[in-house]
């Protein structure tokens, strides 16, 4: 059975003698308003690929910690804020919850163990901020954040940088 390019391949010079032949008998009109169609047609669907792409690629890169010796690899992905900070669980946990008070959030609850903890805060417009956290090993944790039910990259990346900040302020970073 033919693929389907090869079978379009067939029919394009028919269509596009059609195209001509109908284009001489309404005075080139049809032509070049097909031709506006379709360079249209393929700019969107372009351009839906390229704002797919980007939306999958949002947030993804790398954000320098201040104060923290290296850089952490950032993915935002479903709304959901993911980074590897230096420090064990307890330090970035005590971290989190001072950067949380600090920024006049109110944490609604939290525990934590040598391996994983959470968080849970309101902020002042009563949305929702969830911090789970990760030991991943070699003094490193794994935090994830959202902020609100879509998630909010600047606002995630703005606390993240204020954690980091902390822990290299009490020397947690590892240093």
């Amino acid at each position: 059975m033919p693929s389907v390019f090869a079978r379009l391949s067939r029919r394009w010079p028919r269509t596009l003698l059609s195209a001509a032949v109908l284009s001489m008998v309404t005075g080139c009109r049809l032509l070049v308003g097909t031709t506006a169609v379709a360079v249209g047609a393929v700019g969107l669907v372009g351009y839906g690929a390229y704002k797919t792409g980007e939306a999958a690629v949002t947030g993804v890169g790398s954000a320098v910690s201040s104060g923290a010796k290296g850089v952490s690899s950032v993915v935002f992905y479903n709304g959901e804020f993911k980074a590897d900070c230096p420090g064990g669980v307890n330090e970035v946990w005590l971290a989190s919850v001072a950067v949380l008070q600090g920024s006049r959030m109110t944490v609604t609850s939290g525990e934590r163990d040598a391996l994983s903890g959470y968080l849970d805060a309101t902020t002042w417009d009563n949305q929702d901020v969830a911090i789970k956290l990760k030991d991943v090993g070699d003094g490193q944790t794994e935090f994830r954040m959202r902020i609100g039910v879509k998630g909010d990259l600047t606002q995630s990346e703005t606390l993240f940088r204020l954690v980091t900040a902390e822990l290299a302020r009490q020397g947690g970073s590892g240093q």
